[in-house]
């Protein structure tokens, strides 16, 4: 726990940086506490969805992990000095009418007690406790040899030698691993270190406020958000009856792609088809195909799952509301998983 504390920190500071880069995402004009929320998690995804159009191609031309690892930081740095230049030159919209202010009540305030305490307990123990399994084992293996060699993917998981050709063809589609290996590398600590004890309470964390922004467009008053909160707190830390529950992906391994998919993509897709629903901007469309390249960039299971989600929903929405010019962008978000689909195809009979 000790040498994971500074780095922690650290990732803490990251975040302001994920917050900046997800300004870019954002369109209100006043940014309230949700707005936050907002642009912090849809800068996670657009940060993770980057990450996956840059490793897949420079894993399929064998190229060295430092090619993407400075290329991605440059990146990074630029959008969220876009996200910065927005936020300051963003003219600032009216406050609500005062009689339109939500009063924070007694019971709000015991409720936010609450549901903080919950949600710190499970977060917290990520950081003082761990959990691990074969599949883990792998992804490890696998940023270990991008942080210690320059080689993504091309070496065999079990004894460490280099290959030249790519074991899990299932792998450079979704290269989760990569994400655990940039991000080792920037905050100069160990993978098993950054997965387990430094991005695990982090994503908790990102799942929460999820369910907020759900909560934000089902309920008016604050009150009934911190219920909404508290009911999927309890439901997390108890029922988790079976390997298959979401309480098990997000309690007990949210660090691997396919539990992120589960406790953060399928909520956040859901969060942005209530808001089409509600208000078919262009914005939340254009969310769908990002939020789906990231679920690409996490696992096998997120190719396939956002896509069903992003094209079961686009085609209702079009055909229930008749929105025959919506077709553009009802497409656009299973594009990446139809790319990651050919690419799987086309080079598994090679390896």
């Amino acid at each position: 726990m000790e040498q994971a504390l500074f780095p922690f920190l650290g990732y803490l500071v990251l975040q302001l940086f994920v917050l900046m880069a997800g300004l870019n995402m954002v369109r209100e004009r006043r940014i309230g506490f949700s707005g936050l929320l907002k642009a912090w998690v849809m800068g996670q995804m657009l940060l993770l969805a980057l990450l996956q159009v840059m490793a897949v191609p420079m894993i399929l031309l064998k190229w060295n992990f430092s090619a993407l690892f400075w290329s991605y930081l440059g990146v990074c740095v630029i959008l969220s000095g876009f996200g910065l230049r927005r936020l300051v030159k963003r003219e600032k919209g009216p406050l609500p009418p005062k009689a339109e202010r939500q009063r924070f009540t007694v019971l709000g305030a015991l409720l936010l007690v609450l549901v903080a305490g919950l949600i710190l307990w499970q977060a917290g123990t990520y950081f003082f406790g761990i959990h691990l399994d074969e599949d883990d084992a792998r992804w490890l293996a696998e940023a270990n040899d991008a942080l210690e060699y320059g080689h993504m993917m091309t070496c065999d998981y079990d004894t460490g030698e280099y290959l030249g050709t790519f074991p899990v063809i299932k792998d450079v589609t979704s290269p989760w691993p990569m994400m655990y290996a940039v991000y080792s590398r920037i905050l100069q600590t160990r993978a098993s270190v950054f997965a387990h004890t430094i991005y695990a309470p982090v994503a908790l964390l990102m799942m929460y406020a999820v369910y907020w922004l759900i909560a934000s467009e089902l309920f008016e008053k604050t009150e009934a958000r911190l219920t909404f909160l508290f009911f999927a707190a309890v439901i997390s830390l108890f029922l988790g009856t079976t390997v298959f529950t979401q309480q098990t992906f997000s309690m007990v391994r949210i660090w691997q792609g396919k539990a992120t998919v589960a406790a953060v993509v399928i909520p956040l897709l859901l969060w942005l088809f209530i808001r089409i629903n509600k208000r078919n901007e262009n914005g939340d469309w254009l969310s769908l195909p990002v939020v789906c390249c990231a679920a690409c960039l996490m696992s096998g299971m997120g190719i396939s799952i956002a896509a069903v989600m992003a094209a079961v929903y686009g085609g209702y929405h079009i055909i229930a509301y008749r929105r025959w010019r919506r077709i553009p962008l009802a497409v656009l978000p299973v594009l990446p998983s139809v790319i990651c689909l050919a690419v799987y195809l086309v080079f598994r009979p090679l390896f």
